[in-house]
């Protein structure tokens, strides 16, 4: 790979990593090429829209409490409410990221994710059809993006590593690969 490329080649299975990834989806001659997660605001990113509906419902509550002069004991049981359900969506969260594995091998593109239900999306390096990079407003703000991989064989994307890191150079490794793969 050449360019800027370079900077995500080559990347080791992290502990972690190795941890998530079923022992028998990566084959003994196959050379991982990239291996990445989503980026750790991924924690908070995701539930973004959630705790924003939740944050309006706090306020009009609260409103409506010093309106109406309940601010006892029903107050401080919505409060605390209102912090377990933070809680919980940010651990849900975060459970989520660290089930959330993508792989660039020198022959397949390999998308791991889900915590109850895992789901395990892989397809050969020759299928690809079509990358593209999608940038959404909040992943702006931060330096992120997504990538989405389609094949001939649907209509759809078919896969998208969410939330990473360089996104167009992440898209070009792929390109690179397959382009590799090729000769």
């Amino acid at each position: 790979m050449t360019g800027t490329s370079d900077r995500i080649a080559s990347t080791p299975l992290t502990a972690s990593q190795k941890r998530v990834l079923p022992g028998t989806l990566l084959r003994d001659d196959e050379v991982v090429r990239s291996s990445m997660r989503p980026h750790p605001l991924f924690i908070l990113l995701v539930p973004l829209e959630q705790f924003v509906v939740l944050l309006v419902v706090f306020v009009i509550q609260w409103i409506m409490a010093a309106m109406l002069g309940y601010l006892s004991w029903f107050w401080s049981y919505f409060v605390a409410g209102v912090v377990l359900a933070v809680v919980a969506r940010i651990a849900w969260a975060c459970l989520q990221w660290y089930n959330e594995l993508y792989l660039l091998t020198d022959r397949r593109v390999l998308t791991r994710r889900g915590v109850i239900r895992v789901k395990v999306y892989e397809t050969s390096l020759e299928y690809v059809r079509q990358t593209l990079v999608r940038v959404s407003l909040r992943e702006r703000v931060f330096g992120l993006g997504t990538v989405l991989v389609a094949t001939a064989a649907t209509a759809v994307y078919d896969t998208a590593w969410r939330m990473v890191r360089r996104p167009v150079d992440v898209q070009r490794a792929i390109q690179d690969a397959r382009v590799a793969l090729e000769k």
